[in-house]
């Protein structure tokens, strides 16, 4: 993937973070919920930037050694072109980085794309939420990739 540079999100992308949000999936969380998790010190948010702009981003949150990975979202006009591969393995190499030795998510389970993405980069479907998410209604499956802390800190 070519032309697409990862950094961590800063308080001035919230409102593009939002606008990616609801362009990828019709909705987007209030500008106050993003505030809020933007300054939990549980929570980080990384930004993939092509050259006119942000085009995605990956939410995680960490307590101890267990990560979680809470959002990932791609641009429409940019999907199938790496850009969520991108974001979850740079998102799983910081977060090994941390220390960090398993991630969790959880993910619809009609989402074909998002499920074969987490089966490449590994992850493990572990067990299944019945009637997890509302509008659509639809279970989540839940996924588990172990990692191998490279770091502390």
């Amino acid at each position: 993937m070519s032309g697409v540079a990862i950094r961590p999100a800063r308080e001035a992308d919230l409102e593009r973070l939002a606008a990616i949000e609801r362009a990828a999936m019709g909705t987007a969380r209030g500008l106050d919920v993003w505030h809020r998790e933007f300054r939990a010190p549980a929570f980080h948010t990384w930004l993939a930037e092509g050259a006119d702009g942000p085009v995605g981003y990956a939410c995680v949150s960490v307590a101890a050694d267990e990560g979680s990975l809470n959002h990932i979202a791609v641009h429409p006009g940019w999907r199938r072109r790496g850009v969520a591969r991108a974001l979850l393995a740079h998102v799983l190499g910081v977060l090994a980085a941390w220390g960090v030795t398993e991630v969790f998510l959880d993910v619809r389970a009609g989402n074909v794309a998002a499920r074969a993405l987490y089966r490449a980069a590994d992850f493990d479907e572990v067990a299944v939420r019945p009637g997890y998410y509302a509008d659509p209604p639809e279970d989540a499956v839940i996924c588990r990739r172990r990692l191998a802390a490279s770091a502390h800190g």
